[in-house]
């Protein structure tokens, strides 16, 4: 179930995709409706960090509209680069924070642990001259931390790990690791 350079593309990475896109619309615009609202904030974060099988230098952004006690919703893309091929995973994203305020410790009310998953695709392109691609669906779990700076910087890491339950370019898992974020909230 995969699609590629030949364009021969699977009904269900074709839903997959199209649902995934379809998804981050919605959100995106019932974000921007809420904001204006002011029933929450939005935030953007990016940060950088590695892909592990297949290994690959990680760039990562995303858009956060953070509603309710610790909950946050929005598209994110992982962006993973080596010489020889690129990988490309849009997803959107629903996130729970742990709130540890309410003691004496100021190092700790400005930590926010959390829990994430997200629902995308992953698409892979490998070699430069005989170019071979395929995508297809990608589940994520995982987790991090942010660290507040301020009330609208924080700094974070986060681990997720990403399953493709049809194989992408022989892969069915891959690890990434944004070992450093920079995240601001409006």
């Amino acid at each position: 179930m995969v699609f590629s350079t030949m364009g021969r593309a699977s009904d269900t990475t074709r839903n997959a995709v199209a649902t995934t896109l379809g998804v981050m619309g919605l959100l995106t615009s019932l974000t921007a409706g809420a904001q204006d609202a002011n029933d929450g904030r939005f935030s953007v974060q990016g940060g950088a960090g590695f892909t592990a099988n297949p290994e690959s230098f990680l760039l990562e952004f995303e858009g956060a509209y953070e509603f309710g006690e610790g909950f946050a919703a929005g598209p994110a893309i992982q962006i993973g680069l080596e010489d020889h091929f690129v990988l490309v995973s849009p997803t959107v994203f629903g996130r729970y924070g742990f709130d540890l305020g309410g003691g004496s410790d100021q190092m700790l009310d400005r930590l926010t642990p959390y829990v994430q998953t997200g629902l995308g695709f992953t698409y892979i392109e490998e070699g430069r001259r005989n170019t071979r691609d395929e995508a297809d669906f990608l589940v994520n779990v995982g987790l991090g931390a942010d660290y507040a700076l301020t009330e609208q910087v924080s700094v974070g890491s986060r681990m997720l790990f990403n399953f493709l339950p049809d194989k992408v370019m022989g892969q069915g898992f891959y690890y990434s690791w944004q070992v450093a974020s920079l995240r601001y909230r409006f």
